[in-house]
C-alpha cells in the first residue's frame, strides 16, 4: 500500500496516510487503511496526532544514540565549543550575619589565615 502511495504526485501524497484499522469496539486489528488526513473529523485527528507523538522521546533517543553509534564507528570528532570571556563581571547578593564581616574576598584570605594561624600555634 505504501509503494502504491509512494507513486503518487507530491501534493497528493501529503495528504494521505495508512491507519491500522480497528472493529466495532476500538481495538485494532491487523492492517492498514489508507486515509485523507485532511477530511478526519476532530476525534480522529486527535487520535492521529497522539498516535505521533506518543513515543516521541524514545524517537529521539534513538536518533541520538545511531548519530553516535555512526560518528563512534567512523572515528569522527565532532566540533566542540571554547568559551573564553574578557572584562568579566560576577554580581552576587549574600546575607550578612550579625557580628561576622562582609563576605568579601579580602575578609575571606584573612579568615582562612587566621584559622590556620590559630592552628599552627595551638599544634
Amino acid at each position: 500500500m505504501w509503494a502504491a502511495i509512494d507513486r503518487l504526485p507530491t501534493f497528493e501524497r501529503l495528504r494521505l496516510s495508512l491507519f491500522d484499522e480497528e472493529n466495532g469496539d476500538g481495538h485494532d486489528v491487523k492492517g492498514k487503511k489508507v486515509v485523507d488526513v485532511t477530511k478526519l473529523l476532530a476525534p480522529e485527528r486527535h487520535m492521529f496526532i497522539e498516535k505521533l507523538i506518543k513515543h516521541i522521546e524514545n524517537d529521539n533517543l534513538q536518533l541520538l544514540q545511531k548519530l553516535r553509534k555512526r560518528t563512534d564507528k567512523v572515528g569522527v570528532q565532532l566540533p566542540t565549543v571554547e568559551v573564553r570571556y574578557k572584562n568579566l563581571r560576577v554580581e552576587a547578593e549574600c546575607e550578612v550575619v550579625h557580628g561576622k564581616p562582609l563576605p568579601t574576598l579580602w575578609n575571606s584570605l584573612q579568615s582562612m589565615l587566621s584559622v590556620s594561624i590559630s592552628t599552627v600555634t595551638n599544634n
